[in-house]
Order: C-alpha cells, then structure tokens, then sequence
C-alpha cells in the first residue's frame, strides 16, 4: 500500500498538522507533558514501507491476529516499543531520572 507523494502531502496537512495542534492544545489545557518525537519516529516506518521495518498494524495482520480490523493503523509490537522509549524518555526529563 503506497501512497503517492501528493497522498502523502495530503495527509500531512489535514491529518498531522491538525492532530499535533489539537493534541498541543489539549495537553496546554489540562497541564500535560507532549511526549513529542511521535510523529517523526513513525514517518520511516509507515504502512507504505511495507516490511518487517513498519511499525503499523496493517489490515491483513489486524484480522490475522484479531479476528477484526480495528487493530488496523494502531501501532503493531515495534510501534508500541518505539513509543514506550519515547514515554520514558519524557518521564526520566520530567522527573529528573537519569
């Protein structure tokens, strides 16, 4: 599933732009840490890489695994490891854990 450079730049501007703003927003409101490097973690590892390397849950594997597409597009082992990292990264600096 690859997308085109134009898909790509769609999504950009009307999905993760909008999305870090909102979650920016919210964590402002509510006294939150962003746990930032997310976005930019995921952006080699996406769907359309198509390999061991993706850190996403495709469909086939969603179903495979779950019986159901609604683990589809949620982060698979290596995407949620990948954010854990980033978790305790933000955690230790918020803390002062070295």
């Amino acid at each position: 599933m690859a997308l085109t450079r134009d898909e790509t730049a769609w999504l950009y501007d009307h999905f993760e732009l909008p999305l870090r703003a909102e979650v920016s927003t919210a964590a402002s409101a509510h006294g939150w840490n962003v746990v930032s490097g997310m976005f930019d973690g995921f952006r080699l590892h996406g769907l359309s890489n198509n390999t061991p390397a993706t850190w996403f849950m495709s469909m086939n594997r969603s179903l495979a695994q779950q019986g159901g597409i609604e683990g589809a597009l949620h982060p698979n082992v290596k995407g949620h490891r990948a954010v854990g990292a980033l978790v305790a990264d933000q955690l230790k600096s918020t803390f002062g854990i070295e």
